[in-house]
């Protein structure tokens, strides 16, 4: 019974990435990393709860950089940034590489006005990505559930 519910589950988590690829929010690399979990079941459950944690930091801190001074340091953000983007590139995100790649150039040209620009378009796409992948982490949690409890069973 736990086989037909786990093959459900996965079915329709392939349909969420599925839509998350065609919609530009991920890439291939989402499903490579969901595929490094076999090993450790809750590996990308947890995974992606890191990276939105630390994402929403980042995004939070340059935000509050940009609106809370009058001189910019452009060299902090670009760090921050920098860190944003490869995260976002190692899981997949890719509508967040693309909203780093922005935000970047915009440090880049020395545009405070820019730099508040993208990061409006970046907390837009994080919210989005947020959205979507809360659906897909809780089919996620009942693939795990299903696996531990066939796990159990064979024990």
């Amino acid at each position: 019974m736990d086989d037909e519910f786990e093959k459900v589950d996965e079915l329709e988590f392939n349909e969420i990435c599925q839509s998350l690829e065609n919609e530009g929010m991920v890439n291939s690399e989402f499903r490579n990393v969901y595929l490094l979990k076999k090993e450790t079941p809750s590996f990308f459950r947890n995974l992606v709860c890191n990276f939105f944690h630390d994402a929403r930091t980042v995004i939070y801190n340059l935000t509050t950089t940009l609106e809370s001074s009058s001189v910019v340091n452009f060299d902090f953000l670009k760090n921050h940034c920098f860190k944003l983007k490869g995260s976002s590139a190692c899981i997949g995100a890719c509508t967040l590489v693309n909203g780093c790649s922005i935000f970047i150039e915009a440090v880049e040209n020395k545009s405070k006005i820019e730099c508040l620009e993208a990061v409006r378009n970046m907390k837009q796409a994080y919210h989005e990505l947020d959205t979507k992948l809360k659906s897909l982490m809780k089919v996620e949690k009942e693939i795990v559930a299903a696996e531990e409890r066939a796990y159990r069973q064979q024990q």
